[in-house]
């Protein structure tokens, strides 16, 4: 029987409230940790006899390393809070079961499924600088030695897992659900994308936008292809880690402490070294993300249709697949 416009047919609110519902919470979350850390910063400058420089518009100006050390303080709180929410909301208003966002215990070859990913994730990015550096794109700099990279590095971990366990783990896992992989796949791309066009310097080449999707896309489909959190959140600190700590490149617009010294020759375009967006601005990491995107695409099919060949049913995940493999048989 038909729950009406906002519950279903099992008495639960549609997928769209879920959703809305979800949204609503991590933005709670963003404002009240926000808030926090701006207090923290005040009492803090009190406490050393400094005051919080205002803007021109009345707006706090906040020094990069006020900004960049506040993230690494609040990543455990979003992260935490976002944890969570989703695992509330799972459990009471989805009615599924927490493991079922994709955290699975124990965790089968763990470390080939996190080390495999964090180096996964690196790959791409160093094999990008590396080929900008042969074309003179970039050139070495000075190593840094800035001690913020290794809390920098924990903070990187939560706030991959903060954004996998939010787009992939909750909202995917809902669209899957519902039988919608493509449609969730999409979506949760498209607003990976906006959360991330926030950053500084998002809306100076269209490349930053082109990669932002891209990364959605792929990030998704490792979430399809192995059904647990784990990966993806490796694969993605391994993407961040390498440009942000690894070496000194922009991560989505966010300068970073970098270990390994790079800057960008200006006489080359924006489009090849990406700008200060950093690498995800570049077109050279469009065509790595769409192999990448390509392979994964394969990887799936294949897991999916293995799991068809073999008898066991279908996961609602599953049903993109489904119609390619019977068309096969006939």
């Amino acid at each position: 029987m038909s729950g009406g416009a906002f519950l279903d047919g099992e008495r639960r609110p549609r997928l769209v409230w879920r959703l809305l519902i979800f949204g609503a919470g991590l933005v709670g979350i963003q404002i009240a940790v926000g808030i926090g850390a701006f207090i923290v910063l005040v009492i803090a400058l009190a406490i050393r006899g400094e005051r919080l420089e205002l803007g021109p518009g009345g707006e706090a100006a906040f020094r990069d390393d006020w900004t960049l050390t506040l993230t690494i303080i609040a990543s455990p709180f979003i992260a935490g809070g976002t944890t969570l929410l989703a695992a509330a909301l799972r459990k009471w208003l989805d009615r599924h079961s927490v493991r079922s966002l994709g955290l699975p215990f124990p965790l089968s070859k763990p470390v080939l499924r996190i080390g495999g990913g964090t180096l996964a994730g690196a790959a791409p990015i160093l094999l990008t600088a590396g080929a900008l550096l042969a074309m003179g794109g970039f050139e070495l700099t000075q190593p840094s030695a800035e001690w913020l990279a290794l809390p920098l590095l924990a903070a990187l971990i939560l706030m991959a897992f903060f954004e996998e366990i939010a787009f992939r783990g909750y909202m995917l896992r809902n669209f899957l659900d519902a039988g919608r992989p493509v449609l969730g796949v999409a979506i949760t791309s498209i607003l990976f994308w906006l959360v991330h066009s926030l950053n500084p310097h998002a809306w100076s080449s269209p490349w930053n936008s082109i990669n932002l999707l891209g990364a959605g896309v792929f990030l998704a489909l490792v979430y399809l292809a192995t059904d647990e959190l784990w990966t993806p959140t490796a694969v993605h600190f391994g993407w961040n880690a390498a440009q942000g700590v690894l070496l000194d490149i922009p991560i989505s617009g966010v300068e970073t402490p970098g270990w390994i010294g790079i800057e960008r020759v200006e006489t080359h375009p924006l489009w090849l070294t990406g700008g200060e967006f950093g690498l995800e601005g570049s077109a050279l990491t469009s065509l790595v993300l769409a192999a990448m995107i390509a392979g994964m695409f394969v990887v799936v099919k294949s897991r999916r249709r293995s799991r068809f060949d073999a008898g066991h049913p279908p996961a609602p995940s599953d049903e993109v697949f489904l119609a390619d493999a019977v068309d096969e048989e006939r």
